[in-house]
């Protein structure tokens, strides 16, 4: 898409041997120059950012295999982020935190009518 035009709708060039999806995202902001050009300087810092929102939705849907890559020419780290289905939740807040902080939580659960909450907390005291 550029604007409200479609400039091309075809198969994925990355086949998948499943069932899936590939969100692909290039020449964002390509009519807003002034955003293009702060874009490009904090080239890094937009990558992060990314990482962390699509670790966020890997803690919703640790059931979905999540891959997320630079596919700039020379990147220096191809694969930002690699999160295979099927892991625990606890497995994935170890990746996105580090061991230490995941072995130190807390699992909690609740059902209230229709309603259940699952998932895990700090010990209070604990940063």
């Amino acid at each position: 898409m550029q604007g409200q035009t479609t400039l091309s709708c075809a198969p994925a060039r990355c086949q998948l041997p499943k069932a899936g999806s590939v969100v692909t995202c290039s020449d964002l902001f390509y009519n807003f120059p002034v955003r293009r050009s702060a874009v490009r300087s904090a080239i890094p810092k937009q990558l992060e950012d990314a990482r962390q929102r699509v670790y966020r939705l890997a803690l919703i849907h640790s059931e979905v295999g999540i891959t997320l890559t630079d596919a700039a020419p020379g990147a220096r780290t191809p694969t930002l982020l690699r999160l295979p289905p099927g892991r625990s939740l606890l497995d994935t807040l170890a990746d996105a935190f580090g061991t230490a902080t995941a072995s130190a939580l807390q699992p909690v659960s609740l059902r209230a009518g229709p309603f259940r909450l699952r998932g895990y907390v700090t010990p209070a005291g604990k940063d």
